[in-house]
Parts: structure tokens; C-alpha cells; sequence
């Protein structure tokens, strides 16, 4: 088994995604329009403008992403691992697609989970086509207990036998039995692949794995090309319409964004969102608002 890696990289101004070419320079001809660079952008105002932009290299990576899934929930694959920044909608994607494409049920499970609690969900989807989804469940890998749990799930043998070494009376409670095989699917959602300050034996159980999964990477660290991920969401994906924005509106946020791109440490969706709600909140006071809010705090905003 292989993990296929997907990391952008960038080539005469163009960001490429494992062959799929993304345009990152927009957000500059938005910025200064007197730019020679301002002359590639269209000439549509508000949100047209937005709608105008090429989206073709997000559309395949997306599609990529979705293809991946399709084939987890059909069993046809044993899971995935999706990395990337935070807020660049790794989450969101993955519960879109799956609410779509599922052919059983499925769980995402976010924040804090012991590893008993792991091996019972594990139980619990074990059928195949179902799917236990794991956003950025960091306890779970804090022991080699859940370590093991999670490799022998993913695992690239015929028959993928998950054990619970010690007798409990919980299991009997619980109506989960202390070995079963596992023929879901299991779906990780990290913002790192691997965490700083995981090393030695840990570091190399994470990256064993990794090395059972495609591992696929969305979003990258360049804050162009995180404002084009960015509008691709708002444009296609309803991330402001759905929070009842008008597309004058969303227009606004997407112009004041890109107005102060150099500011911001990370464009993030939760960047667009959080000044959504200040629109709303306050009409005629949110950009100022958003000066004292928004850039002049360090954004270490998490999540997906």
C-alpha cells in the first residue's frame, strides 16, 4: 500500500496541486487595480466580479477529494487522512461529500475521545459502508493503546481484527464485544500530519498510519491562494448567503478582505464568517468593528 501526498507547490505565480493548476494571483489585481497584473482580472462589479474568477483548479481538487470518499464509503477503500491549514473547510468538505455519497451511516467525532470511547465507535461502524471520522482527535493518539486501535483499523490485511487487550465490564454494558473485525471505513482530519513535539517511537506510530492511508493535503499556507479558496466557498459553497448575507453584501466582505490581505495572518473561512456576523450585528459600524476585532489580533483561529 502507498500514501499518495498532494502538496502544492508554486511555479511562475501559479500554485499547483499535484498537477491540478490554481490561479493565486487574482487577489492582487483586487488589491491595486492600477497594477499591470489588474489588466487579467474582469470587468464584472460585486459579486459578479468573484463569480468571473477561474475555478477550475479548485473544482478538480475538490473532485479529486470527492472521488476518494466516494470509493471509502463504498468500501472500496479502507479510509483517507486529510491535512491542511486551518479553516480552509477540510471539515465542511468531508461532511458535505459524505452526507451526499454514504452508503451507511457515519459519525464525526470532534475534540476529545479516550481511546476506550474509539474502540466502542469503532464497534459501532464496523459494517462496511459505514464510516467513523475523526476532526483532529489528538487524545486518541496520546497512547499506544489508541495508536494501536487506529492502525489496526486502517490496516492492509484481508481481515482487519480490532482487540480490547483487558476484560471490562463496560463492554459487556455496552453491548461491544472484546474482538471484532472491522470492515468500515475510517476518515482522520488533521491540521498537521504531524504534530510538533511528537517524536521517537510516537512520531514513527503516526507515521505508520499514514503510511496504511492516502493521505490527501487541502489548502495550503499562501494567504492568495487561502483568499481564492476562500472565494471559491462563498461563491459556490453558500458559506455567507447561508448565514443570510445579500450578495451585495458578501460582496463587502470578500472586497474588505482582500482591501486588507497583508494584515491578516491566515484567510481562513471563519475570517469571512466572523465578519459576516459583525455585518449583521452592526450594519454601519462592522468594518470599524472588524479594524479592532480582526486585524489587529494575531489569527490563531483552529478548526477546519
Amino acid at each position: 500500500m502507498y500514501t499518495q501526498n498532494i502538496k502544492p507547490t508554486v511555479q511562475n505565480n501559479h500554485i499547483n496541486l499535484n498537477g491540478l493548476d490554481i490561479k493565486g494571483i487574482v487577489t492582487n489585481c483586487l488589491r491595486n487595480a492600477d497594477e499591470d497584473v489588474a489588466s487579467t482580472m474582469p470587468r464584472e462589479s460585486g459579486l459578479d466580479r468573484y463569480k468571473a474568477m477561474d475555478f477550475s483548479g479548485l473544482v478538480n481538487a475538490y473532485t479529486g477529494l470527492e472521488r476518494f470518499l466516494v470509493n471509502v464509503a463504498a468500501g472500496k477503500l479502507r479510509g483517507l487522512i486529510v491535512t491542511g491549514p486551518p479553516g480552509v473547510g477540510k471539515t465542511t468538505a468531508v461532511s458535505k461529500m459524505l452526507d451526499t455519497h454514504a452508503t451507511g451511516k457515519y459519525k464525526l467525532v470532534a475534540g476529545h475521545m479516550t481511546v476506550f470511547q474509539l474502540y466502542c465507535e469503532l464497534y459501532r461502524h464496523r459494517n462496511a459502508g459505514e464510516i467513523i471520522v475523526l476532526d483532529d482527535v489528538d487524545s486518541a493518539f496520546k497512547s499506544m493503546e489508541g495508536v494501536n486501535v487506529v492502525k489496526a483499523a486502517a490496516d492492509s490485511v484481508p481481515q482487519r481484527r480490532i482487540s480490547w487487550a483487558s476484560s471490562s465490564p463496560m463492554l459487556k454494558a455496552w453491548g461491544v464485544r472484546q474482538c471484532f473485525d472491522y470492515n468500515g471505513g475510517i476518515i482522520l482530519i488533521s491540521n498537521e500530519t504531524e504534530r510538533k513535539g511528537r517524536g521517537g517511537k510516537m512520531s514513527q506510530h503516526i507515521s505508520a498510519i499514514a503510511d496504511r492511508l492516502h493521505s490527501i493535503s487541502v489548502g495550503s499556507n499562501d494567504r492568495d491562494e487561502q483568499f481564492n479558496q476562500l472565494c471559491y466557498q462563498v461563491v459556490h459553497g453558500g458559506l455567507l448567503s447561508s448565514r443570510g448575507l445579500t450578495a451585495k453584501q458578501q460582496s463587502e466582505v470578500l472586497d474588505y478582505i482582500s482591501q486588507h490581505l497583508e494584515g491578516l495572518d491566515r484567510v481562513s473561512l471563519r475570517t469571512a464568517t466572523k465578519i459576516a456576523d459583525l455585518m449583521r450585528l452592526e450594519p454601519k459600524h462592522w468594518r470599524s468593528m472588524a479594524d479592532i476585532g480582526i486585524l489587529n489580533n494575531i489569527d490563531n483561529e483552529g478548526g477546519n
